[in-house]
């Protein structure tokens, strides 16, 4: 059985516009997933497998994959609200949060109870690595950095961290959070400079700072106990901690990582996991104990409503924010405009707009930005260039939620 059964018996689709977007929460013991939408109505409830608990959104927003306690994971379609596949796991392997790469490709599972981590190709869904963690580890969570380059697997029996190097496969340093108590989850902040891993018997969250991979700093809770679900907001300037065995989620202030606040739910709602939307206005905390998600006004730090879902809800995960299509047709030609007795040399830039919404376009020459422009723009002249050299462009389209396409590249010979 996972940490957060344990410690609660022992202790007590896709966007369609940027406003519009869906939660998803993990019944575990009516094995369903409730949807929820952007206006807090629940519109689909699905069968997935035997004891889920942990859900999460590939990064495209059009599927939701559902950790079942047992060797499955539950491949929701976003768009049809129905499970279209089912992973087969490890034997008995009990998959805890999975986290995706940045670019979706692959899926990284920690095997709970193989002390292992497992790859999946998200292409075809099959398993195409796993890596050893220390024995008797127990890894509950996985965080992926923002760039892609390290997987942080949270181990909640030799209270650790361990980081795999996503380029090699590797198991790299891990970082001790002390003995006896017991970590479960944790969150990077959007630079990835920062990680933060609620532990949950000490009453406690661990700062650590992912370029030293050293903890710099533990905060003590004061409300409630047992923190497990942890999230942040998408500026990164405020943490929330869930209290799971009490009735509170306590409010961190990141540039300080002072404590300002506390959340007091209903009495016996025993939270779990959260989630931030992604325009960070709304926190979700699945209430075990209430079978009801809790929807929180991140501007006020207020209760919205508590949503009725199924039968004790644990994970919860929300769509994440979109992210721009690339801009095609990119191209350059040299053109010249000739001053009577002098000329000049110009380089004229041209592209066309993706269906996607932008805020803006960011154009840089061999490397360094030259140019941020307003997302009407298509055009670009890139004037007095000198002879005998290769002018390479890179233009990327970002968004309001400050996500980024995959940059489009040309290049020009002046001779």
């Amino acid at each position: 059985m996972h940490v957060f059964l344990l410690f609660l018996f022992f202790c007590t689709p896709f966007f369609a516009s940027t406003e519009e977007f869906y939660t998803y929460v993990v019944n575990n013991d009516s094995n369903s997933v409730s949807v929820i939408d952007s206006s807090n109505n629940v519109v689909a409830t699905i069968d997935v497998g035997v004891s889920p608990q942990e859900v999460l959104v590939s990064p495209d927003g059009k599927y939701v994959y559902v950790s079942n306690f047992t060797e499955t994971l539950s491949v929701i379609s976003a768009e049809e609200n129905v499970v279209t596949q089912t992973i087969n796991l490890l034997p008995n392997a009990g998959p805890g949060k999975c986290a995706f790469t940045p670019d979706g490709l692959y899926l990284y599972v920690p095997n709970f109870n193989l002390f292992s981590v497992s790859i999946i190709d998200t292409t075809d869904l099959q398993i195409t690595d796993t890596i050893n963690l220390p024995q008797n580890s127990y890894p509950q969570s996985i965080t992926i950095s923002p760039d892609g380059l390290y997987a942080y697997v949270v181990t909640s029996t030799n209270n650790a961290v361990n980081i795999i190097d996503i380029s090699t496969k590797i198991l790299g340093s891990i970082i001790s959070l002390g003995s006896n108590q017991r970590s479960t989850l944790s969150v990077l902040t959007p630079d990835g400079k920062t990680l933060y891993v609620s532990n949950t018997d000490a009453n406690r969250v661990a700062v650590i700072n992912t370029a030293t991979n050293q903890i710099t700093q533990t905060i003590s809770l004061t409300t409630g106990n047992a923190p497990y679900g942890i999230a942040i907001t998408p500026d990164g300037k405020t943490l929330y901690v869930a209290q799971s065995s009490s009735h509170n989620i306590e409010i961190i202030n990141v540039a300080t990582n002072a404590i300002i606040g506390s959340i007091n739910l209903a009495l016996n709602s025993y939270p779990q996991f959260l989630a931030m939307s992604a325009d960070g206005k709304t926190l979700y905390a699945a209430c075990y104990g209430l079978n009801e998600t809790a929807a929180i006004d991140t501007a006020t730090n207020t209760i919205l409503e508590y949503i009725a879902v199924e039968t004790h809800p644990v994970g919860v995960a929300t769509t994440p924010a979109p992210v721009p299509l690339s801009p095609t047709n990119f191209e350059g030609v040299l053109l010249k405009n000739n001053f009577c007795v002098a000329s000049e040399l110009y380089n004229k830039l041209s592209w066309q707009h993706s269906s996607s919404p932008i805020s803006n376009y960011l154009l840089s020459r061999n490397g360094t930005l030259i140019a941020t422009l307003p997302p009407t723009t298509s055009t670009y002249e890139d004037h007095n260039r000198p002879q005998h050299q290769t002018d390479i462009y890179t233009l990327i389209a970002i968004n309001e939620f400050g996500n980024q396409c995959s940059p489009v590249t040309t290049q020009i010979e002046i001779p």
